[in-house]
Parts: C-alpha cells; sequence; structure tokens
C-alpha cells in the first residue's frame, strides 16, 4: 500500500509520477490493446490527459514490453507539420535510451525530396518535414515514421502504443478553417497505416478528446459527405470516474499540503462529504481543497466544504467555466434543432428527482419524437446522461454526475 504524500491542489496539470490512482482503469487500458487500437471519449475535465500521461510514464518506468508515447496533438496548424509533433517527441524519448529507432524510411525520404545525403544519427537527427518540399508529400512522411516506429529494435511480440491526445480538436479546427480535406485524409491515412501494419502487430493508437471523435465524423459526414469508416479498428472506452479508495488517497495526499479539521477526528468524514459530492472526480476534489485554502485559510469542516461546492456551482472561476463549457459544448458543435432538443431534455431531468423514461420527455416536450429520441442519444453517447432500462426493457435517462445536474438545475434549468 503506498503511503500518502503531499501533494499542492490544482485545477491544472501535475508531472505524471505525482497522479494519483487509476492503476485499475490502466490495466483495464492494457487489456483493450492487447486486440485493437482504442479511441478514448469523456467531457471536459474528466481526468483523461493525466491518466494517458501516467499511463505512458508508468509503461517506460516499469520497462513493461508495451510501451506508450503520449503526443499532444491540439494547435498543430496543418497536416504538414504533423510529423513534426511525432519526431518532436521521439527526440526526446530516445535521448532515455528505451526507444530504438533507425529512421530509416524517414531519412530515405527527406534525402529524396531535399536532393540532400544524412546519415545521422537518430537521437542527432535535425531533419524537419515542415520544409516547403514536403507540402504535397505529408502523408508519405507521416507514414515513413510511422513504419519506421513499426520496424524499431524490439522483441517479438512487443508493441508500442502511439496516444494521439486532443487528436479531434485538431480536427474540427482544420474543418472550422477550410481544411476538411486534410481532415478526411488524414483519417483515412491512419486507418490505411493500420491495416497495412496489422500483420506485424507492431504498433497500437489511442485517440483521445473531450470533444469526441463521433461530433467530428457527424460533421465531416453531414457537411462535407464524408462516407469513410476511419475507426472500424477501435473500440471505445470511457474513464470512469476514481474508485473511492482513490478518490479518498487523493484527499489524503491533498490534506498533508498545509490542511487543518475543525474536529480532527472527523478527518475521514470531511474525505468523504468531499469525493460524494465531487462525484469522484479528481479535478473537482483540487478544487473544493483549492477554494477551502483560498477562502477558508486551509480549514475543512462541513460548512466550509459545503460553501466551496457552492462556489464551484455558482461563483465565476476556473471550475466554473468548466461547466459553462459543457453548455457550450451544445451550440458549438450541434445545430439548432439539435440543441433545442437536447436543452429541452437537460432542463426537465435537472428538475427531476429520479430517472426519467423517455416516453415521459416525450410527453413533456414540444419536439418530433424523433428529434427528443435523437437528443438523448446524443447526450447519452458524449457522456452527460446515464440511460438504464426497467423490468419491460424502457428506456430511462438521467444526468450520469449529480454535480453536473445540481449545476444545470442551479444555473440553467
Amino acid at each position: 500500500m503506498h503511503h500518502p504524500y503531499p501533494l499542492s491542489p490544482t485545477t491544472g496539470t501535475i508531472s505524471s509520477d505525482k497522479v494519483v490512482g487509476r492503476l485499475e482503469e490502466i490495466n483495464h487500458l492494457k487489456q483493450l490493446l492487447e486486440g485493437q487500437s482504442v479511441v478514448l471519449n469523456d467531457i471536459r475535465r474528466m481526468g483523461k490527459t493525466l491518466f494517458l500521461q501516467k499511463f505512458a510514464y508508468l509503461s517506460i518506468m516499469n520497462d513493461e514490453p508495451n510501451k506508450a508515447i503520449y503526443f499532444m496533438f491540439q494547435g498543430t496548424p496543418n497536416v504538414q507539420s504533423l510529423t513534426d509533433v511525432i519526431l518532436n517527441e521521439l527526440r526526446s524519448k530516445g535521448r532515455h535510451g528505451w526507444l530504438s529507432v533507425g529512421m530509416h524510411r524517414c531519412h530515405e525520404l527527406y534525402n529524396k525530396l531535399t536532393g540532400t545525403k544524412t546519415s545521422l544519427k537518430y537521437n542527432d537527427v535535425e531533419f524537419s518535414f515542415t520544409l516547403p518540399q514536403f507540402e504535397t508529400e505529408w502523408e508519405a512522411a507521416f507514414r515513413a515514421c510511422i513504419e519506421d516506429l513499426a520496424d524499431r529494435q524490439a522483441d517479438k511480440g512487443e508493441r508500442l502504443t502511439l496516444i494521439f491526445d486532443e487528436l479531434p480538436i485538431m480536427l474540427w479546427e482544420w474543418i472550422s478553417t477550410g481544411k476538411a480535406a486534410d481532415a478526411m485524409a488524414f483519417l483515412d491515412l491512419l486507418r490505411n497505416i493500420h491495416y497495412s501494419l496489422k500483420d506485424s502487430d507492431r504498433i497500437r493508437f489511442v485517440f483521445c478528446g473531450s470533444i469526441g471523435m463521433k461530433v467530428v465524423l457527424g460533421k465531416l459526414k453531414k457537411d462535407h459527405r464524408y462516407t469513410g469508416e476511419p475507426l472500424n479498428y477501435t473500440v471505445e472506452y470511457h474513464l470512469p470516474p476514481m474508485s473511492g479508495n482513490d478518490a479518498i488517497f487523493l484527499c489524503e495526499c491533498l490534506y498533508l499540503s498545509d490542511f487543518e479539521c475543525d474536529i480532527a477526528d472527523n478527518r475521514t468524514t470531511y474525505f468523504q462529504q468531499i469525493t460524494e459530492a465531487c462525484n469522484n472526480l479528481p479535478y473537482f476534489i483540487n478544487a473544493v481543497f483549492s477554494i477551502c485554502r483560498t477562502k477558508h485559510d486551509g480549514l475543512l469542516s462541513a460548512k466550509t466544504i459545503e460553501e466551496a461546492v457552492k462556489a464551484i456551482l455558482t461563483d465565476t472561476g476556473s471550475a466554473y467555466d468548466i461547466f459553462k463549457q459543457l453548455d457550450e459544448r451544445l451550440t458549438t458543435y450541434y445545430s439548432s434543432d439539435q440543441t433545442k432538443a437536447m436543452y429541452g431534455c437537460l432542463k426537465l431531468l435537472a428538475k427531476a428527482q429520479e430517472p426519467m423514461s423517455e416516453e415521459a420527455l416525450k410527453t413533456q416536450l414540444s419536439f418530433d419524437e424523433h428529434e427528443t429520441q435523437n437528443a438523448l442519444n446524443t447526450l447519452w453517447q458524449d457522456e452527460l446522461l446515464a440511460r438504464t432500462f426497467d423490468e419491460n426493457d424502457t428506456r430511462h435517462f438521467a444526468f450520469k454526475y449529480s454535480l453536473i445536474k445540481r449545476w444545470w438545475k442551479l444555473n440553467k434549468a
């Protein structure tokens, strides 16, 4: 059993070696990757990025046979920059000695298109695929990079997992700036690379993002007549909240960063109050501790914890902004007709004391039954709603997280 360690509350990022828990979820992801690549979807601030960074960190620190490399794709401006995102991270990893890649295809392509002759060792390589010569050869450059990784010096049966974080946001930004054709070409390229390498079974992908690949694909199909099935070699995984034990352990770590209780013996009770109010979501647990530090001099009590939770739900600030973004995503990524039906469903569910059947929602809303059904299914797929079935196989819906339901009731319903 690990001992708690001091951890300052933050709603930002932390180093991978300080990320609390998630070992059960990491093992689940490993099991999924045994058979296929994975798409990780969930709403913002559920802990996806820190989870994946810890997954990659542990694979290297524990010298596991199947290692992972994390790449951040948000902000990549165009297809010509894709390969340099990969190369820049690989240069960093190569210096640690565990990644041995000859990059022979990349060198061969680079020499061919630049007319130069480079024979650099990988760790010293300085070439860039953003040169003008590669503007029309970005697909060949990216393919060469991934195939070189597949050919790396490794034990038989070893696989390398490439984690592409915020890939959907990158693609959405391309679509929004008139580069939908590039987005479709890149998705098709990833699929083609996967199938060309499937016999060697040396590469896996994890695609992650807070807006969801389904949103991106829906936009491409609706507005650009995209008919590809670029992710049919993947399986979906939704990151759950922290386990109860991990959430309590996180509280113990945060508490060691100069907090105190009004009643010393109530510490465990206060930790349970925090984790239950925050649905075991690490971002909001951190937010409660942060508010108790700044507004209550680091004092935990039943009153200060409830005031901190109310501040998250009603005050302006970084935590409140997360809920606001959940609201704004509906108008950003969906049509006005879809959004109206979604808002109608969420308003009723925010006021409901228990899950509502789909039929009850259709009866109380003025939308076409098909519109209401599509809205509910979309909200369920986007992880805002939970769906259950009764003994008659009737669908029932409710907010997935009580914290989000409480915010919606206070601010939107």
